[in-house]
């Protein structure tokens, strides 16, 4: 078992609790209503999802794929399908549910961001660009929808995040780096080349 040092997390303050929450408010209050109605891969990514929960098999008849969805002419990464199960399990099969897996994803950019400028720079900076990530239109616009590649910076960042850790703190962080870099690929096509950079 791999022991890490969470030294680098232990200090949440109050304030970057309220920024949080702000971010959480911002992403979760009528996600299943707004924007209205489910667009395409939406749609594609829920009933996918769906179906795995139900079957085990995508909608063409394969079973638990791991290299990509075919969905409308194109292939899907499975990562963000397979993050929908859950919520979709829990909630049925909605915008909300099938919405969740990205607001939670913007949700983490805005704490993992706060971490990424504390660590970079100071834990004021850290505090200030996570607020702006937190009410950041394009992030919100991103997070309020199912999209793959919301999820793709998530983890981008978080392999960024741990990628410091193990240079700066201890070398066994590299591995949770790594992890979400991989986790990143099978997220949004872009992240077949991003990532391993």
């Amino acid at each position: 078992m791999i022991a890490i040092d969470l030294k680098p997390i232990e200090k949440i303050s109050f304030g970057l609790c309220l920024i949080v929450l702000l971010g959480g408010l911002l992403r979760l209050w009528g996600l299943g209503r707004n924007p209205p109605g489910l667009y395409w891969d939406e749609v594609s990514l829920g009933w996918n999802a769906y179906s795995i929960l139900k079957t085990g098999m995508d909608e063409h008849g394969r079973y638990l794929p791991i290299d990509t969805f075919y969905a409308f002419g194109d292939y899907k990464p499975p990562a963000y399908i397979y993050a929908a199960v859950p919520s979709i399990a829990l909630f049925g099969l909605n915008e909300f549910a099938v919405r969740l897996p990205s607001a939670l994803a913007g949700i983490g950019l805005v704490f993992i961001t706060y971490l990424l400028g504390k660590e970079l720079f100071s834990r004021k900076v850290g505090l200030i660009s996570s607020l702006l990530i937190a009410v950041s239109p394009w992030n919100l616009m991103l997070s309020r929808a199912a999209f793959e590649a919301n999820l793709g910076c998530s983890l981008n960042a978080l392999g960024v995040l741990f990628f410091l850790y193990s240079v700066k703190r201890n070398p066994k962080w590299l591995f949770l780096s790594v992890t979400s870099f991989v986790l990143a690929v099978y997220t949004f096509n872009a992240n077949r080349v991003i990532s391993p950079l």
